[in-house]
């Protein structure tokens, strides 16, 4: 999940998102997920680094935006990877997208 386009995150030090695995499906030894941002020119990347969740587990992921170009924010976002021994579907739920100091 992710949001492109010119956004300006001035005047802010961490972006949080709160994730939530669903109750079902097969998540294996669990589902890596990290929030991210792409600035400047290069779309440079900078992400809060894997954390694991498994079935029906909640987590608030943080990124530090120190040495980030707050004024050229090109993208931003959640990343999900599923663990190699999880099959089958589920669902994520992803909330309160959110700057803060």
């Amino acid at each position: 999940m992710s949001k492109s386009g010119n956004t300006n995150f001035s005047g802010y030090s961490k972006l949080k998102a709160t994730v939530k695995g669903a109750t079902w499906g097969n998540y294996g030894t669990g589902l890596g997920v990290k929030v991210f941002v792409k600035y400047g020119n290069n779309y440079t990347w900078k992400d809060s680094g894997w954390t694991t969740i498994s079935s029906g587990g909640t987590t608030e992921l943080t990124l530090d935006l120190s040495g980030v170009d707050l004024a050229n924010i090109k993208e931003y976002g959640v990343q999900f990877i599923g663990a190699s021994n999880s099959s089958g579907q589920t669902s994520v739920y992803v909330d309160n997208v959110y700057l803060s100091n």
